[in-house]
């Protein structure tokens, strides 16, 4: 009899299968699709708990993005409704990061007497902290058909007939794969379509700026002094911040992906720093050497704190404009966009190259030196994914330009 309970009615299942290939492909917001994707494998597995993790792959890691566990939604009222996504460690000693990394299926009878010759490890933490018990556990991979990993599916607690915990069935599994590829498919082709609205968007975003900016060089005067230069650079700033802000909105996004993050804030200052205290150090010396063999520095000082002004001042809220818009906005979101193995390198040259353009109403020569600053600071923000160093890095240097005399120079 019991043997009989565990085998699985392939009508029913060929009939589930049809209705959820439906209902993934009419649903097209990820939230709602996670959701019901949770929701039907409860139904199809008959199991008590179901949670859903989702692989990235810059930074590497899991978004534990959804999950259901009936027996205490009846308790707490706790529902999917109210979870909020948050990010898990990739490792293979959790049976979802085992799995994730692998592409393997892992079937665990009772995870509490889990053998210690695998490779993971069960924790049991979430059943200290929530009084839960867990046994029996399947968790599959979500996996396309090149074997990306997209993520994965954790079942929990295989209900029998009669309410009784029993392990997932060998052809259970066999079923929640098939639906875990229906699942990975409609994620990706969802995330796709997410793409194409940011990239059309992004697109017309660049061209209506580019637009606006030459106005903006329509009315500068080529006569104009430094101070004239840095109001016109604040309004262009402006300007793009509010373009950024509707990128921003429109990919919905957490600002932390667009460089609003105290996250990797140590190694950002570190790495920044001592990139910074080396250019000083060679402008320093540039200078030096300038005022013995240029007649044109001869008798300045090194450094010339006289001409320290508001200005100077302002260049603290100018800066971080510049590397927000340049690099948490455009290079963030040309990286998301554009395919293919050397996206972030990309990404960057077109980030630089903006950023560039952009001060071509100053001098060629000033476009190029920004070229060249644009290209590292780029490098850094890819490695850290933060703005905090590079900006304190993109306002010492080029104050210190200004302080050095070399800013009139170059404009």
């Amino acid at each position: 009899m019991e043997k009989q309970e565990n085998n699985l009615n392939y009508q029913e299942f060929t009939f589930a299968l049809s209705r959820i290939a439906i209902a993934l492909t009419s649903e097209t917001d990820l939230n709602n699709l996670f959701q019901l994707i949770v929701s039907e494998m409860l139904e199809i597995a008959n199991c008590d708990a179901c949670s859903l993790f989702l692989r990235e792959y810059e930074p590497d890691r899991l978004v534990f993005q959804a999950t259901r566990t009936l027996s205490l939604e009846k308790k707490q009222s706790q529902h999917l409704s109210t979870f909020k996504a948050k990010p898990v460690s990739l490792e293979k000693q959790s049976i979802a990061g085992f799995t994730a990394l692998t592409g393997r299926t892992v079937n665990i009878a009772d995870c509490y007497a889990l053998s210690e010759k695998e490779e993971f490890k069960f924790n049991s933490s979430y059943d200290k902290a929530t009084h839960y018990q867990t046994i029996s556990m399947l968790v599959v991979p979500m996996k396309l058909q090149d074997g990306t990993i997209v993520g994965v599916i954790q079942l929990i607690n295989k209900f029998d007939g009669n309410n009784k915990i029993v392990p997932f069935p060998k052809q259970l599994e066999e079923v929640i794969s098939a639906v875990a590829s229906q699942a990975a498919v409609a994620i990706h082709n969802s995330r796709l379509k997410c793409i194409q609205s940011e990239s059309s968007f992004t697109f017309v975003a660049l061209v209506l700026s580019l637009c606006v900016y030459t106005f903006f060089l329509g009315v500068i005067d080529p006569e104009a002094n430094d101070n004239s230069y840095t109001i016109v650079t604040l309004l262009i700033c402006l300007y793009f911040i509010v373009i950024s802000i509707a990128l921003i909105r429109r990919s919905e996004l957490p600002i932390s992906k667009f460089g609003l993050s105290f996250k990797n804030l140590k190694p950002s200052l570190i790495e920044s720093g001592v990139v910074t205290v080396i250019i000083l150090i060679l402008i320093t010396l540039l200078k030096i050497e300038a005022i013995k063999s240029w007649a044109v520095f001869q008798g300045y000082p090194v450094i010339d704190f006289g001409l320290i002004d508001w200005a100077f001042y302002l260049y603290l809220l100018i800066a971080p404009f510049q590397e927000f818009i340049a690099r948490g906005v455009i290079q963030g979101t040309v990286e998301r966009i554009m395919p293919g193995k050397y996206n972030s390198l990309w990404a960057i040259v077109v980030a630089s190259m903006l950023f560039s353009v952009s001060h071509v109403f100053y001098s060629f020569e000033l476009a190029m030196l920004t070229s060249v600053s644009g290209f590292l600071w780029g490098y850094l923000y890819m490695r850290h994914r933060t703005i905090i160093g590079i900006s304190i890095s993109h306002f010492l240097i080029g104050n210190y330009l200004v302080l050095t005399h070399f800013w009139s120079i170059i404009i």
